[in-house]
């Protein structure tokens, strides 16, 4: 109880942080947070969803774009005053909605997301174990999870060992080269059927 406890302390100050800059905050941060979703966006570019959820949204710095490779972009952020700004940014986009919800504890069914981003989110995570096992659980099989974790806070290794602590991820693309590492993740099974053999797919930590 008192680990729960100190959980919803953490995300109570993060969200009046949050809350508090979110005048200013697209101004100061608009270029890295583009930088981070061009290069996720970049690595998967052939393909194209039905549904996307953006975990921890904020104003919505990718919203246009997003919304142009989806049927349907869901932004999900604990903090309603970021969401207020991102619907009032792009009301004039349709296949957009925006919800106010905490991503340990999201608002969908498993299997409800094409494709799930995490970008700039698990360093305001109590337990980023937890959020990513959360996040992936909304992915459909086959579907993708792509997520940063800022420098200042992770090094390679902590982020080799978060993405191993969830057993149905596969790598598929990262990168260093923006203020967070970037990794993009294919959900599914990590071992496939050959016949009646099964064939191990390799871990993340052989990127290493």
């Amino acid at each position: 109880m008192n680990i729960l406890r100190g959980a919803w302390r953490v995300k109570a100050r993060i969200k009046k942080l949050y809350d508090s800059s979110r005048y200013c905050y697209l101004e100061l941060y608009r270029g890295k947070q583009i930088a981070k979703y061009d290069r996720i966006i970049d690595s998967i570019r052939n393909l194209r969803f039905k549904v996307i959820l953006d975990a921890g949204c904020g104003p919505g710095f990718y919203v246009e774009k997003l919304s142009k490779i989806a049927d349907l972009y869901i932004g999900l952020d604990i903090c309603r005053g970021m969401l207020d700004i991102a619907k009032d940014m792009h009301k004039h986009i349709s296949n957009v909605e925006f919800i106010v919800g905490d991503a340990d504890y999201p608002p969908f069914k498993d299997g409800s997301f094409d494709i799930v981003l995490a970008v700039t989110l698990l360093q305001n995570q109590p337990d980023p174990r937890l959020t990513i096992s959360k996040l992936a659980r909304l992915v459909k099989d086959d579907g993708i999870l792509a997520t940063t974790f800022l420098k200042k806070m992770f090094n390679l290794k902590d982020v080799l060992r978060i993405m191993e602590s969830s057993t149905n991820l596969t790598p598929i693309y990262i990168d260093d080269s923006t203020e967070d590492y970037i990794v993009v993740c294919k959900v599914g099974d990590m071992e496939s059927k050959q016949g009646d053999r099964k064939v191990d797919v390799p871990s993340i930590s052989w990127m290493r």
